[in-house]
């Protein structure tokens, strides 16, 4: 088990978190991540709880981890990790304009944004 860690988070977006970390990490019909996968999932959830004031992150249908977060400054970021580690995000502004679509996204891209969103305003 991959535990979250994000000091100063919100209690209650950080159990909803590792619920779908847990979950996706058990797998659905038959398809279960690899360690690496899931330690990249909490790596990026650890980064959403830091920075974005309530983040949405949830274990979805298809097996995958989804990750819906408005940031304070109004940007809106979708992204959705699969159990093959493949990450595909899309950030839109305030006024929900596609600003940047990253199909092979990578943490460290994906958690730049949040950074940068949480700063911006």
């Amino acid at each position: 088990m991959v535990i979250l860690n994000a000091p100063g988070a919100d209690a209650a977006a950080t159990g909803m978190a590792q619920e779908a970390l847990d979950a996706f990490a058990e797998g659905l019909d038959g398809r279960q991540p690899g360690l690496e996968v899931v330690e990249l999932a909490a790596n990026i959830a650890n980064a959403a709880l830091s920075h974005i004031p309530h983040p949405e992150v949830a274990f979805d249908v298809d097996g995958a981890l989804s990750f819906d977060l408005r940031t304070a400054s109004g940007y809106l970021i979708f992204a959705e990790l699969t159990t093959d580690g493949a990450l595909d995000a899309s950030v839109y502004d305030a006024q929900n304009n596609l600003t940047q679509r990253m199909p092979s996204a990578t943490a460290v891209e994906l958690t730049a944004w949040f950074r940068y969103s949480s700063q911006t305003g």
